[in-house]
């Protein structure tokens, strides 16, 4: 019995080690969400869309990948953070896995601020899912700093 515990436990500890920077960076998600959750300036240093870098705030790339704004989404992004960082981190390793998922959310950031930038999208004209309708709840209470 006290053999098949050290098993199941070796297992859990390997999977934790193999998966370190999806666990890592999914840490790193909660703290943010608990502070954008109480703290409305927290959205204006996170910075929402990558658009951001037009006033030289280019940390906003990266920065806003960690922003989410629901329990769902931070949620479902961390299960596919770590399903999708188990599967790529066998093949190249913990930093490579990480410097995936920073440039891989900063680009991701660039058609979405194209559309949440764009006329349709601010007068209300495109369909958009849920997830996408989150800025505006923020620009409506002044949490979104307004660049000119």
């Amino acid at each position: 019995m006290e053999q098949v515990k050290d098993t199941k436990l070796n297992k859990i500890l390997t999977w934790f080690t193999d998966n370190l920077t999806a666990v890592v960076l999914v840490m790193l998600f909660i703290p943010v969400f608990v502070w954008s959750q109480t703290d409305g300036e927290a959205v204006n240093i996170i910075g929402i869309t990558s658009m951001e870098y037009m006033n030289n705030e280019f940390y906003g790339w990266f920065t806003c990948v960690f922003y989410h704004y629901t329990y769902d989404h931070i949620i479902l992004n961390s299960a596919a953070l770590i399903c999708v960082g188990s599967l790529i981190n066998t093949y190249t390793g913990r930093i490579r896995t990480a410097v995936i998922f920073l440039l891989g959310g900063a680009l991701a950031e660039v058609p979405f601020s194209i559309i949440y930038l764009s006329p349709a999208y601010i007068l209300g004209i495109s369909s958009r899912p849920a997830s996408l309708q989150m800025p505006r709840r923020h620009a409506q209470q002044g949490h979104i700093h307004n660049h000119k």
